[in-house]
């Protein structure tokens, strides 16, 4: 996407621009009511993006949501990012996070180092947002209604698995569930083991579609 990398001056520009993308995907797909399945950040943005109006989706998988960061970030780089974001808020800052934290697959690692496009520093002014996002998130889960899998991953050193239960517990789905695979990473979609995490999504999916059949939309990881 054109501008910044990793910088966002609200954490709303990701709700409007998913808003945007699914209007395209429904005007392409000619009818039917989609999934969302959204990862990490992604699924955050597909939490605030439900809480912001009412949407006609026929569910949600969210895997490792981030809801809240797992890790205790240095005090200073918070310090940082409250004062010094204040002034240079697009100021790049290493995310301080290692290949090896995403997945125990050696392969995988090769190909997230490899990848062009894979963020290695963050902003100021997208951590703010994302604290403030997921403070939102949480503190109105007992808003989100829509049938909902939530796929976390037990040995996250990203996202907090906690906080995954904490927004299930919560939140007033009558339909949902809560899976955790107690020795996979962060993308659990890419661990040695993903066959499991995988099939349970689709499995879920697949009870859940309509007849005529349903679209799986990705929402963006950030």
């Amino acid at each position: 996407s054109a501008g910044r990398r990793w910088h966002v001056s609200s954490f709303r520009d990701y709700v409007d621009d998913l808003d945007v993308f699914m209007a395209r995907v429904r005007e392409a797909d000619g009818g039917g009511t989609p999934f969302v399945v959204a990862h990490s950040q992604g699924a955050l943005v597909a939490i605030e993006w439900a809480l912001a109006a009412r949407r006609d989706v026929s569910g949600f998988v969210l895997s490792s949501p981030y809801l809240r960061l797992a890790m205790k970030p240095p005090a200073l780089k918070i310090l940082v990012a409250q004062v010094v974001g204040r002034v240079i808020p697009w100021l790049p800052v290493s995310t301080g996070l290692r290949v090896v934290d995403l997945t125990s697959d050696v392969e995988m690692q090769r190909w997230t180092d490899s990848d062009p496009l894979y963020g290695r520093a963050t902003t100021p002014s997208w951590f703010n947002a994302s604290q403030r996002a997921q403070a939102d998130a949480m503190s109105r889960a007992r808003e989100f209604d829509y049938p909902l899998l939530v796929l976390a991953a037990g040995a996250d050193r990203i996202a907090d698995a906690a906080a995954a239960r904490a927004f299930v517990s919560a939140a007033r789905s009558a339909d949902k569930e809560l899976r955790i695979y107690d020795r996979m990473q962060h993308e659990i979609f890419n661990e040695r083991d993903r066959d499991r995490s995988i099939g349970d999504a689709v499995a879920w999916l697949s009870d859940r579609a309509p007849r005529e059949g349903a679209k799986g939309i990705d929402a963006p990881r950030g």
